[in-house]
């Protein structure tokens, strides 16, 4: 099985503090050799926008986190085909909730990695319950809440 860890099982993987931290890291031990963890370029991008913001006294562990996901697991770029899935998953999106096109925006990244996940066969490991609500729009999408 191929996974797509997005950012906020990220986050809880690399942060030791977090409660949630010992619960992915477990999830992650049962996996076999014949399991693939990714992480999408976007989640990357996300933390360093985060390292970015962050106050002077956190940005060395910050920067030791990006360092460790960039060591442990694979960044998978943007698959071109995803490009269409993106495009329909997204204006779905926006009429079921009804929102403006500045309103839609907040969820780009969410349904990039959706779109990517589908085109490159991979299952998305999130808690994000926007993952949930695309399942009902992509039948081809699968997702894990590796924190229930």
């Amino acid at each position: 099985m191929n996974y797509l860890l997005d950012s906020n099982i990220v986050s809880d993987l690399y942060n030791r503090t977090s409660p949630q931290h010992e619960q992915v890291r477990k999830r992650l031990s049962t996996l076999t050799d014949k399991d693939n963890v990714y992480v999408s370029v976007l989640t990357l991008y996300e933390m360093e926008y985060g390292y970015a913001n962050a106050p002077d006294d956190k940005k060395t562990v910050i920067r030791q986190q990006i360092q460790f996901l960039c060591d442990d697991l694979e960044i998978l770029p943007l698959a071109q085909e995803a490009a269409s899935i993106f495009g329909t998953l997204k204006r779905a999106v926006q009429d079921i909730r009804m929102l403006s096109s500045k309103n839609i925006r907040q969820h780009n990244v969410d349904i990039m990695i959706a779109a990517n996940a589908i085109s490159l066969n991979c299952v998305v490991v999130s808690e994000d319950k926007l993952f949930i609500e695309l399942i009902k729009l992509e039948n081809r999408l699968r997702v894990e809440n590796w924190l229930k």
